[in-house]
């Protein structure tokens, strides 16, 4: 007994310093691994709807691919299109708010005795200021660069997705020469639990998003906020990004707010009270609780993960955060040493102790993974 309590004392010595040292190494390979895992959580995401279209209606494995990464395409060219002609309408209106900018810059510049001239336009008063000129200089170098890298991602993770999804077909021969027994019948169950999760969260996540839209869209258009609809669609839009895409289209909604409504300052005040009510309630008090309890995670541990990837990975780390903390809590739900973490990771102790249980071969349904005959049978 004695020597088994001094194993499992060793192994999670071992396992708290593998962590430090993990953690190490996916921060300082963030460029290679973030573009690497995400492509992985999408291939997952997207994984079901291929499996139904190549299963139920017999569509070879490779066009079934191809026809939902085409359609995925097509959806986010759809909305980054609808994002950036709303963008350029508001944008369009700066004529109409160039006077009450003047006003608000004119009562700020007195306030901080900032150098304001009344004849010159807003832009050549801004221009004026060298700490503004090196701002600018520096926001639009910085924003360069960050579109590049976004793109250059963005190709890259697309090229990812499609060789992965066209291989999963052959996952099932893959576990089977590398695996046997019940070690084979487990892996399959990891991966199987894996892609529901993680199918669920996205969906969660979209669910929330767009009632946060929504709520946006009706509470601005009550305040009579121009584009009410702009602003509902940026709050679901940014909403993806956890904590600060929230923060950043409350920051633009108020911003414009003061520009319509200014000297008013009641639908001002109304309109911050109306977003920062809305994402407080979403963010905060239901989406982690719909989450928690969706995934069988603790409300308290969606927050750390998020404040523990974010610190990883920055933005990325912060979207990848609960994802990644489901695929851990599944991976030691299915070690037998790694069964307390499991339960410390849960939500309700009894649903997680459920989850604790070797899976054996003859539990599993070999049709919740595509295999080659199924790919070839459909090619036929």
């Amino acid at each position: 007994m004695q020597q088994k309590s001094y194993g499992q004392g060793l192994f999670y010595l071992l396992l708290f310093i593998s962590i430090i040292i993990g953690g190490a190494i996916i921060r300082i390979t963030a460029p290679v691994m973030i573009p690497v895992v995400f492509s992985i959580m999408l291939a997952l995401a997207i994984l079901p709807l291929i499996r139904k279209l190549n299963h139920k209606l017999h569509m070879p494995w490779n066009w079934s691919v191809f026809i939902v990464m085409a359609l995925s395409l097509v959806l986010i060219f759809m909305v980054g299109t609808f994002l950036v002609s709303s963008l350029k309408t508001v944008l369009s209106c700066y004529p109409i708010f160039e006077q009450r900018f003047m006003i608000i810059y004119g009562v700020v510049a007195r306030k901080f005795k900032i150098p304001f001239n009344e004849t010159l336009s807003l832009i050549d008063n801004l221009w004026s200021l060298l700490s503004v000129r090196t701002t600018i200089k520096h926001i639009a170098f910085s924003f360069s660069l960050y579109v590049i890298y976004f793109f250059k991602n963005f190709i890259l993770i697309i090229f990812l997705i499609l060789f992965l999804l066209a291989e999963m077909h052959r996952f099932r021969d893959k576990i089977d020469a590398a695996f046997n027994g019940k070690v084979k019948g487990r892996v399959i169950h990891v991966f199987n639990n894996i892609i529901l999760e993680v199918t669920r969260f996205i969906s969660i996540k979209f669910i929330v998003s767009l009632m946060t839209g929504i709520a946006i869209t009706l509470g601005t258009y009550l305040i009579r906020l121009d584009f009410s609809v702009v602003w509902g669609f940026i709050g679901f839009i940014f909403n993806f990004i956890p904590i600060f895409g929230a923060a950043s289209s409350c920051i633009l909604t108020i911003a414009f707010s003061i520009l319509q409504f200014y000297p008013d300052t009641t639908p001002i005040i109304l309109t911050g009270v109306l977003l920062l009510g809305i994402n407080i309630l979403m963010g905060n008090v239901i989406e982690p609780r719909i989450i928690g309890r969706n995934l069988g995670l603790s409300p308290f541990i969606v927050l750390v993960s998020l404040s523990a990837w974010g610190w990883i990975w920055g933005f990325a780390g912060m979207i990848l955060a609960v994802p990644a903390t489901v695929i851990l809590k599944i991976i030691c739900e299915n070690i037998s040493y790694l069964h307390p973490v499991a339960i410390l990771l849960g939500d309700r102790i009894q649903q997680t102790e459920k989850e604790l249980s070797p899976v054996s071969d003859d539990s599993m349904d070999e049709t919740d993974i595509p295999t080659v005959e199924s790919a070839d049978n459909s090619n036929k």
